[in-house]
């Protein structure tokens, strides 16, 4: 993820080699806080978009993505939510 920075040998990310291919390395990492460090009053589709935007992902892709992996985790039907609203259990 690039916040530590090494200092011998490699490092592949689902086969990215961080090096060689930062970007796809990073797209294969996610992140669930369970503390707020995003806006809490944005809801949970726009932090899940914007949050991909910071690792190179376009806009029609992160919404793509959010719907499907937010129908996996069956949060897709509190995309419309304030994110302080849902439980962080």
């Amino acid at each position: 993820s690039s916040l530590v920075n090494k200092t011998a040998g490699s490092v592949r990310v689902f086969g990215y080699d961080i090096d060689k291919d930062i970007v796809n390395a990073k797209r294969q990492l996610g992140l669930v806080p369970q503390e707020f460090n995003f806006n809490p009053f944005e809801t949970v589709l726009q932090i899940v978009v914007n949050q991909a935007g910071y690792y190179g992902v376009t806009r029609r892709e992160a919404m793509a993505r959010a719907e499907k992996y937010l129908n996996q985790l069956d949060l897709w039907g509190k995309r419309n939510e304030r994110a302080r609203m849902l439980s962080g259990g």
